[in-house]
C-alpha cells in the first residue's frame, strides 16, 4: 500500500460501513440493541462498542503512546461504551473517525514505522499504512458478528461489502 491515498480511501470505506452499520440498527426496534443472546458479543451494543474501542486502542499506538498509557487512558472508556445508547455511540464513532482522517491527512509518510510493546505479545513495529489496515480489517470482521447476531435475533443485517462502497 505505498499510494497513500489508497490508505486514506480504505479508512474511509471503514467510516462507511460504521454508519451503514449504525444507520441500519436506527431503523429497527431500540430493544434488540441491548437484548442479551449467546453470540460472540452479548448485546448488539458491546459489540459496536467493541469496534469503537479497538479503534481507539490503536490511535493511541498511532499517536506514539505506550500500551500502559493506553490503558490507563481508555479503561474508563471502555466501562463507558459498554452502557452507551446507539445514538452516543454513533457520536463516539464520529469523533474517532475524524481523529483518524485528521491524523491520515497530516501524515506526511504513512510508510513511516511505528512502534508499539505489548507486555505479553512484544513488540510490533508496523508502517501506518499496514496498522489502518489492521483496523479496518478489524472492523470488517466484527461488523459481519454484527451481521450474524442481526439475523439471530430474527432481522436483516446491511450489506457492507467495499464493492458497495466505490
Amino acid at each position: 500500500m505505498k499510494d497513500p491515498q489508497q490508505v486514506v480511501h480504505l479508512y474511509q470505506y471503514h467510516i462507511w460501513a460504521n454508519h451503514r452499520v449504525i444507520d441500519h440498527m436506527k431503523k429497527l426496534p431500540d430493544e434488540i440493541f441491548t437484548r442479551e443472546i449467546k453470540s460472540a458479543f452479548p448485546t448488539l451494543q458491546q459489540g459496536l462498542a467493541h469496534i469503537c474501542y479497538i479503534d481507539r486502542i490503536w490511535f493511541g499506538v498511532l499517536e506514539g503512546k505506550t500500551y500502559e498509557h493506553i490503558l490507563a487512558e481508555t479503561e474508563a472508556e471502555m466501562i463507558e461504551l459498554k452502557y452507551l445508547t446507539l445514538p452516543e455511540l454513533e457520536m463516539v464513532f464520529a469523533d474517532m473517525a475524524g481523529r483518524y482522517s485528521s491524523y491520515l491527512a497530516a501524515e506526511d509518510n504513512l510508510e513511516r514505522i511505528v512502534i508499539s510493546k505489548h507486555p505479553r505479545f512484544g513488540p510490533l513495529e508496523t508502517p501506518i499504512s499496514e496498522l489502518v489496515r489492521h483496523v479496518v480489517n478489524h472492523g470488517t470482521y466484527h461488523r459481519g458478528m454484527i451481521c450474524a447476531m442481526l439475523h439471530q435475533l430474527g432481522y436483516s443485517g446491511v450489506n457492507t461489502d467495499y464493492i458497495f462502497f466505490n
